[in-house]
C-alpha cells in the first residue's frame, strides 16, 4: 500500500503516485512498517490499496464488503473516487 501525509485542507489525491509505501499491519510509527513517520496533529495520512474486485463473475448486483482493522480514529473510504461510507471516528 501506499501513503502520503498531507495539510488536513488537502484533498483526497486520487490518481496520483503517493510518496511512500508501507508495510502493513505494522502501524505508521513502526520502525517496522518501513515508513516511520510521525505525523503532526494538523495533518492527515492518505493510504491507498489497490486490489481487483471479482464483480464481472457474480454479476450487476454484486457486492463487496471491505473490512478495516485497526481504524483508530478517524476514516473516511473512497472507492473509484466515491465517497464509499460516512466517516468513522472514534476507536480503541
Amino acid at each position: 500500500p501506499e501513503i502520503q501525509l498531507a495539510a488536513q485542507s488537502d484533498p483526497p489525491p486520487f490518481g496520483a503516485t503517493l510518496n511512500q509505501t508501507i508495510l502493513v499491519p505494522f502501524p505508521l510509527e513502526s520502525c517496522l512498517s518501513g515508513a516511520f513517520r510521525w505525523p503532526a496533529y494538523s495533518q492527515h495520512l492518505f493510504y491507498r490499496l489497490l486490489f481487483d474486485a471479482p464483480f464481472a463473475a457474480a454479476g450487476a448486483a454484486a457486492r463487496t464488503l471491505l473490512h478495516f482493522g485497526a481504524v483508530d480514529w478517524n476514516a473516511t473510504v473512497y472507492v473509484n473516487g466515491q465517497l464509499a461510507a460516512p466517516s468513522h471516528i472514534g476507536g480503541y
